[in-house]
């Protein structure tokens, strides 16, 4: 954080939650969505011949290698063109919780970052979710739950003749391993169109707290605390995780006086 590679003090001082490219997420499955159609010879030579500005020789010969290489599958006449979707989507990630300690260990620099803990919005309704932010920009941000499996389907694509293809694609766009299931992740799923430089902007009265790591150093927590002094006015507590014997759990404390917190920091 000292040299904020992460942009973390940037992002706090600018009340901006940064929306990801999903193709530098660690898990290569994470958001990898394919789709196929099914169509005949006549019919995909035609789109292979639009696609690529070429005669339809020309697109007879490119059909011959996508079947080849296993890009197109065929079946007598009928030809199934895969492809992966373009990812033209953003994603912003949270937590639902704050003292899993192998959160803490792999998202907080091993206990040494911060975490910050946003009030959302909250309401009943039918539809997909009932849990968002609302941002200065005026951008409602749905917060969906991710779904965890235990593994992908192959080739787990999707069908684009399918009415309910954008709903498929959309349910594939939150789900992740059961590997990732400790994250108790829910994630903000935005195009990248909608967004400026991958940014939107919370209301700063959103931010309730902000918890420090166990290993945190002292020049970091205070340039944390200098941070929301300089660019907040509304009321932001400050917590502390203790490191305990419990393997899963760390122990969260609100701080009573920051002063006697950053002298007890090496």
């Amino acid at each position: 954080m000292k040299h904020d590679d992460n942009h973390t003090v940037d992002n706090l001082s600018h009340k901006q939650l940064y929306f990801r490219d999903p193709d530098a997420f660690e898990d290569n499955d994470d958001f990898n969505i394919m789709i196929y159609e099914t169509m005949t010879e006549e019919k995909i030579i035609e789109l292979i011949a639009l696609k690529k500005k070429c005669d339809p020789s020309k697109a007879n010969e490119i059909l011959n290698d996508y079947v080849n290489n296993g890009t197109v599958k065929k079946e007598g006449n009928i030809y199934t063109y895969y492809q992966k979707v373009k990812k033209l989507t953003r994603v912003c990630c949270f937590s639902k919780t704050c003292n899993s300690r192998k959160m803490w260990e792999k998202h907080a620099d091993n206990h040494q970052g911060i975490c910050l803990c946003f009030q959302y919005i909250e309401e009943t309704n039918p539809g997909d979710y009932n849990k968002y932010i609302f941002t200065q920009q005026g951008v409602v941000c749905p917060l969906y739950d991710v779904i965890y499996v235990p593994s992908f389907n192959d080739p787990d694509a999707i069908d684009m003749s399918n009415n309910y293809r954008h709903t498929q694609a959309f349910d594939r766009g939150r789900t992740k391993k059961n590997d990732y299931i400790f994250e108790e992740e829910c994630r903000i799923i935005y195009s990248r169109h909608v967004l400026e430089n991958d940014i939107l902007n919370y209301f700063e009265s959103d931010l309730r707290g902000i918890i420090f790591g166990s290993r945190i150093t002292r020049e970091n927590a205070e340039l944390v605390y200098k941070t929301i002094r300089e660019n907040y006015e509304v009321t932001v507590e400050f917590y502390k995780s203790i490191e305990t014997s419990d393997r899963d759990t760390v122990k969260i404390e609100k701080i009573p006086e920051f002063g006697e917190y950053i002298q007890s920091l090496t």
